[in-house]
C-alpha cells in the first residue's frame, strides 16, 4: 500500500503514467465504437424497443 504522498510519487513513474493513459484511451475508443454501433445498427442490439429513439428524436444508447 502506498501510504504517503511521497511513496505514491516515487511509485508513479512516467512509464506507469503512460501505461495508464494508454489503457484509458483504448477503453474510451472501444466505448465509442460500441456507441456508434448502437446508433448505426440499433436493430442488432435488441431489447424491448429496438428503435432506441425517444420522443424528441434523440437516440438512446445503452452502455
Amino acid at each position: 500500500m502506498l501510504g504517503s504522498k511521497e511513496n505514491l510519487q516515487e511509485a508513479l513513474t512516467p512509464e506507469i503514467s503512460a501505461e495508464v493513459l494508454y489503457e484509458l484511451w483504448e477503453t474510451m475508443f472501444q466505448v465509442e465504437l460500441m456507441v456508434m454501433d448502437q446508433v448505426l445498427a440499433p436493430h442488432k442490439w435488441g431489447g424491448k424497443d429496438s428503435n432506441n429513439v425517444d420522443g424528441d428524436g434523440l437516440v438512446q444508447v445503452r452502455l
